[in-house]
């Protein structure tokens, strides 16, 4: 139900949701123009990093559009333009797709670092690293995260707030609030910590023959963690994005009382979410620029190297010898 009845809305709430609505304009954006580019490569299908980008990118696009289509019902709630005082089931589907494409991400982030470990543990099993098993891996882990978030949907784990006019899990609901953080939180970050774990004893293992390896594979090794620490602390924003929400609901579970801006920060934390490419992307290129660095450094070390050496050979001959010591 729809009424035009204006309900009066604190003015930190309505700054927030501006701020989260020009975050989430500049995030989608910038996801727009990313993923066209990629999708213009050739490679896309055939490169599993370029891939699994891709795979971010998609996603994150889409928890763009639907987080637009949030706040703008919000907005429009907030100056009494539309105000929807009772639950629909458009309210609760667009709730449902929101959590299930943020699940997706996490998830997709963890895709990344199981390729990273793939790569660096399991070389020389090939199709743990081909594209088409990534093709396969890919849809299925949609699928599962809107599988894993069903239960909020099915059970009505998601209502319409007052005042603030979309379905979100509600404070009163204990179940429903543990059940979407262990989905979207704790399984990404368990099955990170166990891949960390597992690339470290690796390498501990391997310490004595990472010495005598080749040097290409060295460098695709070394290469390889570094994508996966870029990873870790994707993940790590997108965990901190939260962390204000999780202190709240630790407040909610002691005291038995929501601070009031509590689901306003929560459409900033969604929001943050929609700018984690444009960080990626800066992480990316410093990467490759600093890589870039290393690499012409090496070479004017190395000619100045050569080039000293020959000057030392040349000293050696008998006429330039002669030379100085006759100066």
């Amino acid at each position: 139900m729809v009424d035009n009845t204006a309900v009066p809305t604190p003015i930190a709430h309505v700054i927030l949701n501006i701020i989260s609505l020009i975050a989430t304009i500049i995030g989608t954006s910038f996801s727009f123009v990313i993923l066209t580019s990629v999708l213009l490569r050739r490679e896309t299908l055939t490169n599993v990093r370029l891939l699994l980008c891709t795979n971010n990118y998609i996603l994150v696009f889409f928890v763009g559009i639907f987080e637009f289509i949030h706040l703008v019902t919000i907005m429009r709630g907030d100056f009494g333009i539309s105000v929807i005082d009772e639950e629909t089931l458009g309210c609760r589907i667009q709730g449902y797709i929101l959590f299930s494409l943020i699940s997706t991400v996490y998830l997709a982030c963890t895709l990344q670092a199981v390729f990273c470990l793939c790569r660096i543990v399991y070389p020389s099993v090939l199709w743990l690293i081909e594209p088409r098993t990534y093709l396969i891996i890919i849809p299925i882990g949609w699928f599962s995260s809107f599988v894993l978030v069903s239960p909020l949907f099915i059970y009505h784990g998601q209502r319409l707030i007052p005042g603030e006019y979309v379905c979100r899990v509600t404070k009163d609901d204990p179940f429903s609030i543990a059940y979407s953080t262990l989905i979207v939180y704790g399984i990404p970050f368990t099955s990170l910590a166990y891949i960390y774990l597992q690339i470290h004893r690796f390498l501990r293992q391997q310490g004595t023959l990472m010495r005598i390896v080749h040097v290409k594979r060295r460098r695709d090794r070394h290469r390889n963690i570094a994508v996966f620490r870029r990873i870790i602390i994707t993940v790590t924003l997108l965990g901190a994005y939260g962390m204000p929400n999780s202190i709240m609901l630790i407040m909610l579970a002691i005291k038995g009382e929501l601070v009031p801006s509590f689901y306003r920060i929560l459409e900033m934390s969604f929001a943050a979410v929609v700018l984690t490419d444009i960080f990626d992307y800066c992480t990316r290129k410093r990467s490759a620029n600093i890589d870039g660095l290393y690499e012409k450094l090496k070479d004017y070390f190395r000619i100045y190297l050569e080039n000293l050496s020959q000057c030392v050979l040349q000293l050696h001959e008998p006429t330039i010898l002669e030379y100085y010591f006759g100066e």
